[in-house]
């Protein structure tokens, strides 16, 4: 690499690529600096061909994916980061069937110098072989058929420039596009067209029946396929099934690949003319070794004895990648609640020295909290309040827990008490914010938690799984401060626990709910019995019971006041009854808070019905003053119309002074005008007329419209009716 040159990397994920994966690296040696590759347990010979082919030229870095379901876009963001820390200039995302169209490494140096903007895309060429191979052989060297066009289809390369603009970038799947922003919006769709990709995805009908088997396989298991995903993959599937794996239906396979086009079945590529292309010479070089390819029957063997991964995430939930050696591992993926994906772990926090305890941080939080509006849905949890933010502001965690939000009050309450004292506490909820889970909840208090959420702390952070399923997202001593929910069964508790409390600092305090509930199999008070044991700890027996437990340094302030506490029974007598007054104030500020809103909102709906009701009748004023044009006094003669516009007040004292309203018959006719308590004139004057309904059982409103043109003077039908000579006494 020469001082001047620019630092490419590729990064592909690749599986089972075996016939044509040597050409492939071959293009990685010629062109690029590294080729960064996550091999998803191939089975015919591609891993064991890429080792082999490492041995010659290092600069291959060759990472393993034990899960069906290809998260191409979680994957690529994982591996895009190794590739800045190498100091890449661009990267490129490339499959194992692509190849770049140039000829040269200084071909393809002088045209990234040159290319203005910070995302290429690069525009397919659908290659068709002349000749079709088989399984495990491919000649890349041959001539291919294109149709002279590229295709709608791009792949995408990205300077290290953009990246360090945009930090919060995400990768979509099928590496078609990139997001500047962690929340997978804000996708930059301005199409930069730079360098062709010459694709060669169709080399044998053995090949292409496997590999659209095992896609349509994955397709269905992958748990958050977007609409749409895959289209490609079931069409080719569907012409399969009809027989067309000939070499005139490969023809249309090939050309048409990644097209949505149901219509084409066949392509005679000679006779239609097409220009003939060959893959740059460099893709055949070095031939690739025969012996380590395999053929379909031994590659069905070798999938066979695989082991696979399940998948261990929620349904819908944003996922991500996390490192295992050379391995790459799918994990939960935290989101602020602000919607922005965050892309590290949740890291080791620093040893550090206990702080001095400050009672009158707890004080002013407990008071405090009885007072603000905090989020508090109908929950035993509201009379934890005070206690809990006092303890936020007494113990000032650097990252808080909580695995089971419930009703959220106690999340809320942490979150509070760190914006109210400025400490810098992270709180991540863990919760797999499923219905199914909360079964107690009404049906909106999720939803309706995620949006308080959002509205108020959207700093703050959720990732959307089981507590064991967000385990990998924590390092070791990452968390000073957890809540287990203790309405579990005892071995499920205990389970958890056991893989939380290596995630505790030396400043580690856990907190338990539920360590007073004895029925409908809850169990989380016998976890708490053996936890009181083990560690310096109180609890607060009201509200479903609240244990507080130190699990950090023994020689911590923290833990010799519980110890203080807990032995001395006046003490801890006065810090029940202390909490639990607090804590009735607060139901009883939120039950005030949720009476006051309830009673806003249905104001607030009065008021809209009546501004509703009020605007239409100020519409209806403004079109019978407008009117269509003045009409003369010969025309208002001839039609017995009243001169000049007559307001709504003046035609329902007409109506209504006329006697001749039936007001039981049209609430008999319109069920809906009774049943809402509307006035009948009035809803005749609004509505009724224009809908054709009769103010009784004789007089007909559409016909009269008709006949003397109401509708454009204006005028209400029966009212005018009434105002003609004769027509109140009719």
């Amino acid at each position: 690499m020469a001082n001047n040159d620019l630092k490419l990397v590729a990064i592909s994920m690749i599986r089972n690529e075996g016939d044509l994966i040597q050409a492939v690296l071959n293009q990685a040696a010629a062109l690029f600096d590294h080729y960064i590759i996550v091999d998803v347990q191939s089975s015919d010979g591609t891993t064991e061909l890429i080792r082999e082919f490492q041995k010659s030229w290092p600069h291959v870095s060759l990472y393993t994916f034990r899960s069906q379901e290809k998260y191409q876009g979680a994957l690529m963001n994982a591996l895009t980061d190794k590739a800045l820390d190498m100091g890449a200039d661009w990267i490129f995302y490339i499959d194992g069937d692509e190849f770049l169209n140039v000829q040269s490494r200084d071909e393809l140096q002088a045209y990234m110098k040159g290319f203005p903007h910070g995302v290429m895309h690069m525009p397919w060429i659908n290659m068709v072989p002349s000749e079709f191979g088989t399984f495990d052989h491919f000649d890349p060297a041959q001539d291919f058929f294109w149709s002279g066009r590229v295709q709608p289809y791009n792949k995408i390369a990205v300077s290290g420039a953009y990246f360090a603009a945009n930090p919060g970038f995400n990768i979509q799947e099928g590496n078609h596009h990139i997001a500047r922003d962690g929340d997978m919006e804000g996708i930059d769709w301005q199409e930069n067209i730079g360098l062709a990709l010459l694709h060669v995805p169709v080399r044998s009908a053995d090949r292409l029946r496997y590999k659209i088997a095992k896609a349509m396989a994955t397709l269905a298991t992958k748990h958050n396929a977007r609409e749409g995903e895959g289209y490609h993959v079931i069409r080719i599937s569907k012409l399969i099934s009809e027989g067309r794996s000939n070499s005139e239906g490969l023809n249309v396979i090939a050309a048409n690949y990644g097209i949505n086009d149901d219509k084409s079945t066949s392509v005679d590529v000679e006779a239609m003319g097409w220009p003939r292309k060959r893959l740059p010479s460099y893709c055949y070089t070095v031939p690739k070794p025969a012996d380590l390819a395999r053929n379909p029957a031994e590659t069905a063997r070798v999938d066979t004895a695989l082991e696979w991964e399940p998948p261990q995430f929620i349904k819908g939930s944003a996922v991500q990648v996390v490192f295992d050696g050379l391995d790459m591992r799918m994990s939960a993926q935290p989101v602020s609640f602000g919607g922005k994906i965050v892309r590290s772990a949740y890291k080791t926090l620093p040893a550090s020295p206990s702080a001095p305890l400050s009672p009158d941080d707890f004080s002013a939080a407990a008071v405090g909290a009885v007072v603000r509006q905090l989020y508090s849905a109908a929950s035993e949890h509201t009379r934890l309040i005070p206690f809990i933010s006092g303890l936020a502001a007494l113990l000032k965690p650097r990252r808080f827990i909580d695995l089971g939000l419930s009703h959220g009050a106690i999340f809320a309450a942490v979150c509070q008490a760190a914006a109210d004292l400025k400490i810098d506490t992270q709180c991540v909820a863990v919760d797999t914010w499923s219905a199914e889970d909360h079964p107690g909840l009404p049906p909106a208090a999720l939803s309706d938690l995620r949006a308080f959420m959002a509205l108020k702390y959207p700093k703050q952070h959720s990732v959307q799984a089981s507590p064991k399923g967000a385990l990998s997202c924590f390092e070791p001593d990452s968390i000073d401060l957890v809540r287990f929910n203790g309405r579990t069964d005892k071995e499920t508790l205990l389970a958890d626990i056991e893989d939380w409390l290596p995630r505790m600092t030396d400043q580690g305090v856990v907190l338990m709910t539920g360590v007073t509930v004895y029925e409908n199999g809850c169990e989380g008070w016998q976890v708490w019995e053996e936890l009181r044991e083990r560690y310096p700890s109180i609890t607060l027996p009201f509200s479903g019971g609240l244990g507080l437990a130190w699990v950090g340094a023994e020689d911590s302030p923290i833990a010799a006041l519980l110890r203080e506490v807990g032995a001395d029974k006046t003490r801890s007598n006065a810090l029940w009854e202390i909490s639990r007054t607090l804590g009735d104030r607060a139901v009883d500020t939120a039950e005030s808070d949720r009476r006051k809103y309830e009673l806003a909102f249905e104001l607030t709906q009065r008021d809209a019905s009546l501004n509703q009701a009020w605007g239409r009748i100020a519409e209806l004023e403004a079109e019978i003053n407008r009117g269509p044009s003045a009409p003369t006094a010969e025309a208002l003669v001839a039609n017995d119309c009243p001169a000049g516009p007559v307001s709504l007040v003046d035609q329902y004292a007409t109506i209504a002074a006329s006697g001749r309203f039936d007001t039981n018959y049209y609430l008999a006719e319109n069920e809906h005008v009774r049943t809402q308590g509307i006035d009948p004139i009035t809803h005749y004057l609004l509505e009724g007329a224009r809908q054709n309904r009769n103010p009784n059982s004789w007089f007909n409103t559409e016909r009269f419209a008709a006949e003397n043109g109401t509708v454009a003077s204006g005028h209400n039908p029966f009212a005018l009716y009434l105002s003609r000579p004769g027509g109140a006494a009719a």
